[in-house]
């Protein structure tokens, strides 16, 4: 189906089984997969943690992993694996906490614990599950102090310290039979002092009080109980007769900066504030009378940390519980009456009536909250005015709301007083909206997505699609950011590698002999509100590097359609960057057509500021609620004086289909779309008259034969005519219409010189490619909408078609070129006018549709004017061509486009070449203080061209070294110069082939070549042969085709996705397959025998494939929750990890600030109070290197070198200790030599006393 003509000669057997012999350069060590990206909050997120000194929140998950949310759209999953059970289960996150020292300490459900060092991405310290038997009940760490241990409360009620860096455990154990309270049983909170490490809070289920405990001394200094009755408080289940009573003991703690203060939150839904001398505080309940109330899980003191000069701020009380309402946070904050801090704490601990006011917060997504923690440490080096705020975790998976992270901030604002002294004035009524992180992308939930690759788009289009969004209104973090006064809190963290900007930046590769290709990839999603985002998917360049995505655009199109659709929920969509346009299918069965284009601004209305923020705080709830009417799409550009702005618009809106639209496929080129719904019905729409045919299947399918649409390609076959003749036709009959009588693209004939009586004519037709569910091949004419024939790919198991894919003989994929978009294609669609016969030219995969913006382009018979200077060239250019005899023997000819040819005077070019590309003279960039070289560039030479011709000699047979030395040879003389970019290397032209505008498009030699089908048919691959029938079989009508695939694969599971890849071999590019199966293994198979090279599995970073894509060996996968999860199949191990330090933080020693703490006792070194085991360590000295030999028995030669060197470990502690033993005992001897002359001492002493006793046993008392 593709460049086999109708005669069975065209396309060689012998070459074709020469294209599946030819052997794969590609090996195992190129792969592997690794994930470098993942955006969104996970659907499992369950425990939350913040650095406010580095600006980091770290989300843990019920499968283990740990997200880490940083600035600047910063997301970072740990790739380090989590702790997995007997049953291969993963374990969940429990507890998450930051230590003083900016590490993660995070617990997991099988009571194993790990410690994180962000600044290195590396696994710091492990305690395995088998140190307890016990379950995790807290942990706490020691935040304010250089202290490099923290504490773990089990169920069992012990509390253990461990040692940070080696995460080794202390015997130091504090047990509830050595507490003063009885009844100690459950540990439910723990708070460490934030002045002094020595002291830590511990709150038990069963008891009342909260326990001062002293670590140093091993006992409780002080114990903490509720004033009054508070503390016999019942619940209402248990308030009736005979009901047991429930102590109403704390739940959770937290100090005060000052280290004076603290609040706990209990069982009965209260809360109760302490002072460090007094033994009672008071109990404060804040739910209504008769209220049905809940304990508080989580309290929160917010004030400034102990090191900050506003340390003695009496700040805020935030808590999570205590009401009926689990959606809530209750803040308690001071009266804004001018009254001094001290006096406002004293009215908190004393005043019998709670005189702080009491506010609520609800979460973004009106679900329960989960966790949330509060950003306090940024107060003294942020730039606002509001520099406090909280970040909530909100949604539980289990009652149908999935979790989303959103920060809100807290209207406290710092206020200057007399004698600059600063306060905190709390305005509750100035309470911004919350921001959910990451912005948009989970904000409606994320239903589809396509992947787009860049690499031979315009460089513009994502600079048109950030300047023509209007971030104010959909964006509000933008708006936070944009008010001035709130400080946003997730600011740090920065990705240290650069990202990887070029396909083949570094490997010297070719693409098409050009150069360096680019490798960007744009992300479109589509949402259940009818919005599709633009994303910038930003690929990291290796397995150390993090990847990021951007947002560039958003797209409300229920709103621009009239009337807007019955279901606006995006089912699925298809982007052509060429022609930019946009073309969206729902649920309901409709489909839009949008496209960038130029539109008008009217000068915005002057409005109040308070009026904006309200009617965007509005929109976005709608938004959030999947209201289509919500927005509006691509405004202007925001300010004033600026005449016009660019944006999409809709072209128009058609219901074509009334079950959800399933498969969308495009061509701008030739301006038609193939539309599919879930019933398996078919139909094309053209674009400028927007008139729909729907597809009839003449074959009749059987009964039981499923007739779902699973894969849709649209693509051009070239399909040769022999027409009788008596010789060459008369030039008229070069070109012919392409309209339906005539389809496609007629072609210049070619003269058979042994058959002068017959005529060639080659005409490129586009035809749509249809796999059912029932594994038939459908053959569709895309402008008569007439069915050409159909095949069964895989007769013996009759499979889904679920994915066809077009490669030529090298594996490269053969796309249509997209129309290219100019501003005046405003009226192309919908308006009037049909298609401009330039605009629906459609070429060979070989020929880029790529004009220079500011440059004359000239066709090919335009540059081939000879100089003055031609004879030197030519001789040049010979002398130079004798020199390098072996590479022009091995150059093709070569076709081009946008050639530009430029006069340029003596002297210097002033140009630089890429030294990646030896092949040929290709322009990196211009000097800058070069008069030549800014000609150049005026008249459109650009990176990435290639000087062909020298004065009309042709200089693409020389490589980059001798293109210079003829230049260095004629620099003193005027040059006519020529620079074409878009080359592909083809055959030996022998006819030429005439596109619908005239111009030239392609080699005979080229359409000679066979084009190749891949299918996925269930778990099978097959490679066959594309062929096209006869135009007079096609007048006969449909017929099935026989198809005997040429290579087959089978894998473990039905696939999933399939994607042609490019890889850098060296100094050129092979194509392979990349393949993901349903039990989420990827592949890598050879083009075109199939032939598997490498696999993995890849579900160690995903959470359930939802939605797959694959673009160019970057995996892109939309999980069951929302996620988003890159993943790059050359994510190979960087040369530079052993001797750099990469990870999350730039430099981790600008980022992490040092804590200077007004401690005003001395502090307790607790290093000589916590003891450790030694056994371990003795054990593991004197066994020796013992595991080295196990992990690597599959080579010999290492494993006799690991043993040997066990051995030799083992010899030398056995000696080390002999030695110890042997000073030992010499020690012995002396202690002895010692203890005889000890016991030589103490006789004589006895003897003197025994002595002085006889003389005076007979003397009486008075005599002495």
């Amino acid at each position: 189906m593709g460049n086999k003509a109708s005669r069975s000669t065209s396309a060689s057997q012998l070459a074709v089984d020469a294209l599946l012999a030819r052997p794969s350069a590609l090996q195992r060590h190129m792969f592997s997969l690794h994930a470098t990206a993942h955006h969104g909050v996970p659907s499992n997120a369950r425990a939350l943690a913040f650095c406010g000194l580095q600006g980091l929140l770290a989300v843990g998950t019920a499968a283990g992993a740990v997200k880490l949310y940083g600035g600047a759209g910063l997301e970072v999953l740990l790739d380090l694996s989590a702790p997995e059970s007997v049953s291969r289960l993963a374990v969940g996150v429990t507890h998450l906490r930051f230590t003083a020292r900016q590490r993660l300490v995070v617990g997991y459900a099988d009571s194993s614990l790990r410690v994180f060092d962000l600044a290195t991405a590396t696994l710091l310290s492990c305690v395995p599950d088998s140190w307890t038997t016990s379950a995790l009940a807290s942990l706490e760490t020691i935040r304010y102090a250089d202290f490099p241990f923290y504490f773990v409360a089990t169920d069992d009620g012990d509390v253990h310290v461990v040692h940070e860096e080696t995460g080794r455990v202390s015997t130091y154990v504090v047990r509830p039979q050595d507490l003063s309270a009885a009844r100690a049983e459950g540990v439910t909170a723990m708070a460490a002092h934030p002045r002094d490490s020595n002291l830590l809070l511990l709150a038990y289920d069963t008891c009342p009080a909260v326990l001062l405990w002293d670590v140093a001394k091993r006992k409780v200094l002080r114990e903490f109980t509720l004033s009054g009755k508070a503390h016999r408080l019942q619940t209402s289940e248990s308030s009736a007769d005979g009901a047991e009573f429930v102590c109403n003991s704390p739940q959770s703690l937290a100090w005060h900066s000052s280290g004076k203060r603290f609040v706990g939150g209990y069982k009965h839904g209260g809360f109760a504030v302490f002072r460090t001398e007094k033994p009672h505080g008071l109990y404060r309940q804040v739910a209504a009378q008769g209220e049905q109330v809940a304990p508080v899980k989580q309290i929160k003191w917010v004030c400034a940390p102990p090191a900050s000069r506003h340390a003695a701020l009496p700040g805020a009380i935030v808590f999570s519980g205590g009401r009926s309402e689990a959606q809530l946070l209750t803040v308690v904050h001071p009266p804004a009456d001018g009254r001094s801090s001290d006096d406002t704490l004293a009215d908190l601990f004393k005043a019998e009536k709670l005189t702080w006011l009491v506010a609520t917060i609800e979460s973004a997504n009106h679900a329960e909250i989960a966790a949330f923690e509060a950003a306090q440490d940024q107060v003294d080096y942020c730039t606002k005015v509001a520099p406090l705020s909280l970040i909530l975790l909100s949604g539980n998976p289990l009652d149908g709301c999935l979790p989303t992270v959103s920060v809100q901030c807290l209207p406290c604002f710092v206020k200057l007083c007399d004698g600059d002294k600063e306060e905190w004035e709390w305005q509750m009524d100035r309470l911004p909206e919350p921001a959910i992180i990451p912005p948009l992308l989970q904000l409606s939930p994320l239903k589809t997505f396509a992947v787009v690759n860049l690499s031979h788009s315009d460089d513009t289009l994502q600079d048109d699609l950030l300047s023509t969004w209007n971030q104010a209104k959909y964006n509000s973090i933008f708006r936070l950011c944009e008010s001035g006064d709130f400080e946003w809190p997730i600011n740090g963290g920065s990705v240290l590698e650069p990202m990887l900007k070029g396909f083949l930046a570094t490997s010297g590769a070719l693409d098409h002999g050009t150069g360096v290709a680019p490798n960007s990839m744009l992300l479109l999603t589509g949402h259940a509100n009818g919005c599709v985002l633009f994303w910038e998917a930003r690929i990291a360049g290796d397995r150390s590097s993090k990847g990021a995505i951007r947002l560039l655009h958003v797209v409300d199109t229920p709103l621009q359609m009239s009337p807007p659709p019955v279901n606006a929920e995006i089912t699925c969509l298809t982007f052509c960057p060429d022609s930019r346009t946009l073309i969206v299918g729902f649920a309901s069965g409709e489909i839009a057509v949008l496209e960038f284009d130029r539109l008008q601004q009217q000068e915005p209305p002057v409005a109040d500021a308070g009026e904006i923020g309200g009617n965007v705080s509005e929109q976005e709830q709608k938004l959030v609620l999947g209201d289509p009417g919500a927005s509006t799409t691509d405004q202007p550009l925001q300010g004033t004086g600026q005449k016009e702005a660019v944006g999409f618009r809709t072209l128009f809106s058609i219901h074509v289909h009334t079950e959800p639209i399933s498969k969308l496929v495009l061509s701008s080129s030739y301006g038609y779309v193939a539309i599919a719904d879930a019933a398996g019905m078919v139909s094309l729409v053209e674009l400028n008259t927007q008139v729909f045919q729907l597809l009839v299947c003449d074959i009749a399918p059987a009964a039981d034969e499923p007739m779902s649409v699973d894969a849709l390609l649209m693509s051009e076959l070239v399909q040769v005519t022999e027409i009788p003749g008596s010789g060459p036709s008369p030039p008229s009959s070069l070109h012919g219409s392409s309209g339906k009588g005539s389809p496609g693209r007629p072609s210049s004939p070619g003269v058979d010189e042994q058959r002068q009586n017959v005529i060639q004519h080659r005409e490129v037709i586009p035809i749509l490619f249809v796999g059912r569910g029932s594994g038939k091949l459908e053959m569709y004419h895309v402008q008569s909408a007439t069915k050409m024939g159909e095949t069964l790919v895989d007769p013996e198991k009759r499979t889904s078609l679920s994915s066809i894919i077009m490669v030529d003989g090298d594996g490269k994929r053969i796309e249509i070129p997209g129309r290219k978009w100019v501003e005046q294609n405003r009226e192309q669609y919908g308006g009037g006018g049909g298609l401009d016969p330039a605009d629906a030219e459609v070429s060979q995969d070989t020929i880029e549709l790529k004009l220079a913006q500011t440059a004359e382009t000239v066709t090919a018979e335009q540059v081939n004017a000879p100089t003055v200077d031609f004879d030197l060239t030519q001789q040049l250019v010979l002398e130079a061509t004798n020199v390098q005899s072996t590479v022009a023997a091995s150059v093709s000819p070569w076709a081009r486009n946008n050639i530009i040819r430029v006069t340029v005077p003596a002297g210097s070019l002033g140009l630089h070449l890429f030294m990646e590309v030896e092949q040929h003279a290709v322009v990196k960039g211009f000097a800058e203080d070069s008069s030549t070289a800014t000609l150049l560039s005026d008249n459109g030479v650009r990176s990435g061209h290639t000087l062909t011709e020298i004065n009309g000699v042709e200089v693409v047979s020389l490589n980059r070294d001798s293109v210079c030395s003829v230049l260095e040879q004629l620099r003193e003389r005027e040059k006519v110069l020529v620079f074409a970019e878009g080359f592909d290397a083809l055959g030996t032209p022998t006819t030429t082939e005439t596109g619908a505008s005239g111009g030239p498009v392609v080699g005979t030699a080229e359409v000679e070549r066979p084009r190749f089908l891949v299918c996925t048919c269930g778990r099978a691959i097959h490679v066959v042969l594309a062929t096209v029938p006869r135009a007079a079989e096609m007048a006969m009508g449909p017929k099935e085709i026989p198809a005997q695939p040429l290579a087959s694969i089978e894998l473990h599971g039905p696939v999933l996705v399939t994607s042609i890849v490019r890889v850098p071999v060296g100094e050129g590019v092979e194509n392979c397959l990349a393949v993901i199966d349903q039990s989420n293994r990827v592949y890598i198979l050879s083009l075109l025998s199939l032939k598997p090279i490498w696999e993995a599995e890849c579900n160690s970073f995903g959470f359930g494939l939802g939605h797959s894509g694959l673009v160019d060996g970057i995996l892109a996968d939309i999980s069951y929750g929302g996620e988003l999860v890159v993943a790059n199949t050359f994510a190979s191990p960087s040369a530079t990890d052993s001797g750099k330090k990469r990870g999350i933080a730039a430099d981790a020693g600008k980022m992490f600030k040092k804590l200077v703490l007004s401690v005003t006792q001395e502090a307790t070194d607790l290093n000589k109070v916590f003891q450790f085991s030694t056994e371990e360590d003795e054990r593991k000295r004197l066994m020796g290197d013992r595991s080295s030999p196990a992990k690597d028995a599959a080579a010999a030669e290492s494993a006799t070198a690991k043993t040997e060197t066990g051995l030799n470990a083992t010899k030398d502690a056995l000696m080390q200790a002999q030695q110890r033993l042997a000073e030992r005992g010499e020690k012995l001897n002396d202690l002895g030599l010692k203890t005889e002359q000890m016991k030589k001492t103490s006789e004589d002493f006895y003897q003197t006393m025994k002595a002085f006793n006889e003389k005076n046993a007979n003397k009486k008392w008075y005599e002495f």
